[in-house]
């Protein structure tokens, strides 16, 4: 039985981190009066897609915790593929939680039958230019998985470099 590459494990974090993002989203959505405040939906949804974003600090961290090293090209993809298509699947159940919400007991559809929709006739939420919210999240997540996150292990080997460099200098 092989073992899970190192690099998903920091991918993992970061979809757990989307995934939080995700359900409260949905949560928001359910459960805020609808009509009786004015709480901006779309500001919501936005925030929500391109939230990996924000989570590239603490991605980069624990890459580096793993590594100790600049990510090499399979490992970039490795990563990558592993956030993105984790980031991909919540961001497609999200969006149908929250197509559902909106609308789908008054169309008598089920999540099933928003979730399961063919792709040709897929109910989507249009939020940045007409790319949708799953869209949306899958390319904010490829921005960060490579480049925003190498970009940031690579700092932290520099910098890690300087400081062992500075310490030798002192010692000797």
């Amino acid at each position: 039985m092989s073992q899970i590459h190192p690099l998903v494990r920091p991918a993992l974090k970061g979809i757990v981190y989307f995934g939080v993002v995700c359900a409260a989203l949905v949560a928001l959505w359910l459960y805020m009066p609808k009509g009786e405040v004015n709480w901006y939906p779309s500001l919501w949804m936005r925030l929500a897609a391109v939230s990996p974003l924000f989570f590239s600090t603490q991605l980069g961290r624990a890459v580096f915790a793993v590594l100790k090293r600049r990510m090499d090209g399979r490992e970039r993809i490795v990563f990558a593929g592993s956030f993105c298509l984790g980031v991909g699947c919540l961001a497609v159940l999200a969006e149908a939680g929250v197509v559902y919400a909106s609308f789908g007991t008054a169309e008598g559809l089920s999540y099933f039958d928003i979730l399961f929709q063919p792709f040709s006739s897929r109910y989507s939420l249009q939020i940045f230019a007409g790319i949708g919210f799953a869209s949306s999240a899958v390319l904010a997540a490829g921005f960060v998985a490579l480049m925003s996150v190498p970009i940031r292990v690579l700092s932290m080997e520099h910098q890690s470099r300087t400081k062992s460099a500075l310490e030798d200098e002192a010692n000797t």
